[in-house]
């Protein structure tokens, strides 16, 4: 069976669930068919979007970095300490896009005596590519994540951190009661409110009850030309 190259940008996707870099992955996949150069712009976003968030997930500063910095210190948030090889990958992604910003579609508007990238310039670029995101999935795997930071979905931490027989022993100690008179939920002791846990867990629901609240208090409202007679 052949293997994407885009693999583990899939696997990414499965565990960020960010639109903007699924719209980028499709969009690759699709350019990668028939070697589009503009395969090369939509794989170096990958890079990018990837890279950020991993960085942005823990809270460091990405703004203002290029790529080569960008994969480095996405690579160390990763705990990934081999200096050399990050160093040299470093180095081999400043080429790509170099590659990108002088012959690709995207590259800063280029002149039209600017050669397009051939097929095997494509194919060597997604190459390369397929090695950096490799590597960065890998490191990220690796990574032994800071509960208090991440904006990984609760299931798939609790998958990548094998959480699951603390979980159910958790779930089982856990002490909860309802005041129906206040509306409130209290978890250990700890109040919450039940808007509160719509809001985080299911923001389509949250979305239609406060339109609901709204349509009936616009219907509440006192027909004033009414009051008027």
């Amino acid at each position: 069976m052949i293997i994407s190259p885009l693999e583990h940008a899939h696997d990414f996707q499965k565990g960020f669930a960010l639109t903007r870099l699924s719209t980028t992955i499709e969009k690759a996949e699709e350019a990668l068919k028939s070697l589009e150069p503009e395969t090369i712009d939509y794989c170096k976003c990958i890079i990018e979007i990837v890279c950020k968030h991993i960085l942005s997930e823990r809270g460091l500063p990405y703004e203002d970095l290029r790529l080569p910095k960008l994969v480095k210190d996405a690579l160390a948030s990763c705990g990934f300490d081999n200096d050399m090889i990050a160093g040299n990958l470093s180095g081999i992604v400043g080429a790509l896009a170099e590659i990108r910003n002088r012959t690709s579609i995207a590259g800063h508007g280029q002149h039209d005596s600017q050669d397009i990238p051939s097929q095997t310039d494509i194919r060597i670029f997604v190459s390369i590519f397929e090695s950096v995101i490799s590597l960065l999935w890998h490191a990220f795997n690796k990574f032994n994540i800071d509960l208090t930071l991440t904006k990984l979905r609760f299931d798939l931490i609790e998958q990548r951190l094998e959480l699951a027989a603390f979980n159910e022993v958790l779930d089982a100690s856990t002490s909860i009661t309802h005041d129906p008179e206040e509306g409130r939920i209290y978890i250990n002791g700890k109040e919450v409110r039940p808007s509160e846990l719509l809001f985080i867990f299911d923001r389509n629901s949250y979305s239609e009850e406060l339109k609901k609240y709204r349509i009936s208090e616009v219907d509440a409202e006192p027909d004033e030309e009414a009051m008027a007679l």
